[in-house]
């Protein structure tokens, strides 16, 4: 992280990006408690064709410091099943594809 990471991303081709976040609201975005990687990941998500967040459903409901991607920013969610239906809908309504596996 940091200005000199964020400089060397524009040295890439970036096709798929694929992270996680620490905090999800469906109608909101996907949130970091870390300013820094905040940074970056806006960096990365400009410059990638596709994005993909795979993260827990337990995440969302609630934000955390700072937003990093709007569901208009994602193209991809991967999350377990126990995301709530209501957050699935708002996040297809917004075009974000929406996989869910089974927990184990």
């Amino acid at each position: 992280v940091g200005s000199v990471a964020e400089k060397t991303l524009l040295e890439y081709h970036v096709e798929w990006l694929i992270t996680g976040c620490d905090a999800a609201v469906a109608a909101d975005g996907f949130y970091t408690a870390d300013v820094n990687l905040s940074n970056l990941e806006r960096r990365s998500i400009a410059m990638a064709h596709r994005v993909a967040v795979i993260t827990d459903s337990t995440k969302f409901g609630h934000p955390a410091l700072t937003r990093f991607a709007t569901p208009d920013d994602v193209d991809l969610l991967v999350t377990d099943d126990a995301l709530s239906g209501a957050d699935a809908a708002t996040l297809r309504q917004r075009q974000v594809e929406v996989i869910q596996v089974p927990a184990t």
